[in-house]
């Protein structure tokens, strides 16, 4: 929820972690589109990017003002129905987007038309069902976390499946169970966020091997009471952002190679 948005950035020590504020943003809408919409965020280096079921938005880091609004649903767009439920930011200003009511996802350039439209639904490797969050890394790996299958597929960016994660692992607490969001760091880590036991981050290796999992209620510290986690993302920059939906705060932490926050 980006009507109150407060960013804290988190310098990782051995002992303890310095918290100092950055920036907050106050506003109900832009340009028409009600912030309480906004299905999912992401950052590239110059723009702030926002999604609905049915737009994407684009909001210049340099003085947070609009740059782009664009209507990706309906006939003749990237679309046919409403139903976006994922974004991540790509290089030359292009957009990766996932529908989950199509099972299909999509990478946009900058005027918001499709570059590559790909996916069919199934269980099967390589099949998508309710995709409901999307990563791009820097090893150009597509990073799809399906809601109904309890995974994550893996493709590269011209639709070639990979390998798939999340559901195979013999310890069924591991497993994911109600994921919603995913985003995969520059070391190739990847970082599910699941509403299991009242909100779990899933950390994962490149070949799909948890690292860690860590508990919502064990991040409280951060937040001004209990936080209900609704979306999470890494930038390349190296930082992880939590969206808290009971406070409408936005959290960043700084990450490195040897740490995964928590």
């Amino acid at each position: 929820m980006l009507a109150s948005m407060i960013a804290f950035f988190v310098s990782i020590q051995p002992l303890a972690a310095k918290v100092v504020f950055e920036r907050t943003i106050d506003a109900q809408s832009i340009d028409g589109v009600s912030f309480s919409d906004i299905q999912d965020v992401s950052l590239s280096a110059n723009q702030l990017l926002l999604s609905t079921q049915k737009e994407l938005i684009t909001i210049g880091l340099k003085n947070f003002q609009l740059q782009h609004h664009y209507v990706l649903t309906g006939k003749n767009q990237v679309f046919d129905n409403k139903g976006i439920s994922g974004l991540a930011a790509l290089p030359l200003n292009r957009t990766l987007l996932v529908n989950a009511k199509e099972n299909r996802w999509a990478i946009v350039n900058q005027s918001g038309k499709a570059l590559v439209a790909i996916g069919h639904e199934g269980k099967q490797e390589g099949e998508l069902s309710e995709p409901i969050d999307i990563a791009y890394s820097q090893q150009r790996r597509v990073y799809i976390l399906e809601k109904g299958n309890k995974r994550v597929s893996v493709f590269a960016p011209d639709g070639v499946f990979l390998l798939s994660f999340g559901d195979n692992s013999l310890e069924k607490d591991v497993n994911l169970d109600a994921p919603s969001n995913i985003s995969v760091d520059q070391w190739e880590r990847i970082y599910v966020l699941d509403h299991a036991k009242g909100g779990r981050i899933s950390i994962y290796s490149s070949k799909g091997k948890v690292l860690k999992q860590v508990l919502a209620k064990d991040l409280q510290a951060y937040f001004p009471k209990k936080p209900k986690l609704q979306a999470l993302d890494v930038t390349l920059d190296g930082r992880l952002i939590l969206q808290d939906k009971n406070s409408g705060k936005i959290i960043f932490f700084f990450i490195d190679a040897n740490h995964t926050i928590f």
